[in-house]
């Protein structure tokens, strides 16, 4: 459930299943990006590695200027929908 703080973020390791659960906080987690013109966007990249293996999960948001999300992927991992 989002919040005006930040979301929940659910992924799932596709080496041993381990599940996660990480609270993306939108004011400290974001990466501020400005093009020439100066306007803004975001992105988040995040690296989770569970407790059960070493396998190295990378996820990749990029998000418009109003925190919108506009993509997002993830490597050695799969994202969990609601």
């Amino acid at each position: 459930m989002p919040s005006q703080q930040g979301f929940f973020l659910k992924a799932r390791c596709t080496e041993c299943g381990e599940t996660f659960n990480l609270f993306i906080n939108t004011a400290t987690d974001f990466l501020q990006d400005f093009d020439k013109d100066g306007n803004v966007t975001y992105a988040l990249r995040k690296e989770i590695v569970g407790s059960r293996c070493r396998n190295l999960i990378q996820v990749r948001m990029a998000l418009d200027g109003s925190k919108k999300l506009q993509s997002k992927t993830i490597e050695n991992g799969e994202f969990i929908e609601d």
